[in-house]
């Protein structure tokens, strides 16, 4: 049998033991008061939620990301307990992309040593930047 996955944090939040143990009643229970039973709890798991984010607005907030990007590469690892192996790899795929991408946009002078990389001319250029004064010429003959 599968194993189920952990409750997430909104879970763990919304659900109460009176709520779990109405969803263990469940499969028990006539058959004909099982979409009653099943309303009622999900009534109840909707009630939690108006009550919990009343009470506090930032109760699933991610406070300690800062950042955009570090809270959209948590997001996806939150998810990754939840999908099966061949989404993982997808999803890893993206976090991979993700990361590279991020690299590249903290480079500071990347964008500027790819456009001047663009011409074998400009190569004496990139190596001023890096303190050295080559002439191309020298190498090409």
């Amino acid at each position: 049998m599968e194993q189920e996955p952990a409750f997430t944090e909104y879970d763990a939040l919304v659900h109460s033991k009176d709520v779990q143990m109405l969803k263990s009643m469940l499969p028990f229970v006539d058959t004909q008061q099982q979409m009653p039973l099943a309303i009622m709890i999900q009534f109840i798991e909707f009630k939690n939620t108006i009550y919990i984010f009343q009470k506090n607005k930032n109760v699933l907030s991610a406070h300690s990301l800062n950042n955009k990007e570090d809270r959209k590469t948590a997001m996806l690892k939150a998810i990754l307990q939840y999908v099966s192996p061949r989404e993982r790899e997808t999803f890893e795929q993206i976090m991979n992309m993700m990361d590279i991408m991020n690299m590249m946009r903290n480079s500071d002078n990347m964008s500027d040593i790819m456009n001047m990389m663009g011409d074998a001319d400009n190569m004496s250029n990139i190596m001023n930047m890096m303190g050295n004064s080559y002439d191309m010429n020298d190498f090409m003959n």
